[in-house]
């Protein structure tokens, strides 16, 4: 995943947490390894990350 790759060498984070999308969807693993690769249903708050000024720099 590119954003926590870049979150992750920049510094902005010490984690990344995926919790809420295995809470709402506790077969995604096997989902994707199954071949069904399309976006969990919850994808958490990574699009207000997008938006946020300190991505805007690193672009």
């Amino acid at each position: 995943m590119p954003v926590i790759d870049w979150i992750l060498k920049e510094r902005q984070a010490d984690y990344i947490s995926m919790a809420r999308p295995f809470i709402r969807e506790p077969h995604l693993i096997k989902r994707w390894k199954g071949g069904d690769t399309t976006n969990a249903k919850c994808i958490g708050r990574i699009p207000d990350f997008l938006q946020s000024e300190a991505f805007r720099r690193s672009a």
